[in-house]
């Protein structure tokens, strides 16, 4: 895949992936999320425009030869596996940590109901969560960037299931 135009987006998917896989070494046997775990795919996605290109380019760049059969909510999902797991969106790759998330001037933590069944939960530090909103802030940031050099409106949400539609990825 060109990198070039996603550039920011794939460091921001690195840095993300390191820090899930601290927390997950830190928190050991209370992170139940690993590959082929697919608790979290029944429900059909709205992307921002950068995620949604970088995924149809790495669609379109692997080996797959169209959508996989019916079967779950999410046109990635096959027999329990994403098929582009290495490109799944931010929210693919946190869904499950425990998360720091802002509402309405106030703060809870919370993670995927598969994981920290032993109530422990709400007794981590902050250095042993994901702060959502910081992370949303960088990627709305990154899409602004992206979307601004391609003349296309950044605040656009593309659903997921459009993946395998002809590409008309504005690179």
């Amino acid at each position: 895949m060109d990198e070039k135009p996603f550039s920011q987006y794939a460091m921001l998917l690195a840095h993300i992936d390191t820090f899930c896989m601290r927390l997950t070494h830190m928190h050991g046997r209370n992170i139940a999320c690993a590959p082929g775990c697919s608790a979290c795919c029944g429900q059909v996605l709205d992307l921002l425009p950068v995620e949604f290109y970088y995924l149809q380019t790495s669609a379109r760049n692997s080996a797959l030869q169209g959508p996989p059969p019916a079967g779950g909510i999410c046109p990635l999902l096959h027999e329990g596996h994403c098929l582009l797991y290495d490109s799944r969106p931010v929210i693919c790759r946190t869904h499950g940590m425990p998360l720091l998330i802002e509402e309405n001037g106030l703060q809870r933590i919370d993670c995927c109901p598969e994981n920290f069944k032993n109530g422990a939960l709400n007794t981590l530090s902050g250095d042993r969560l994901l702060h959502l909103e910081r992370v949303n802030l960088l990627l709305v940031s990154i899409n602004h960037i992206f979307a601004s050099a391609r003349n296309i409106d950044a605040g656009e949400r593309l659903s997921i299931a459009k993946i395998f539609s002809p590409a008309k990825t504005p690179l």
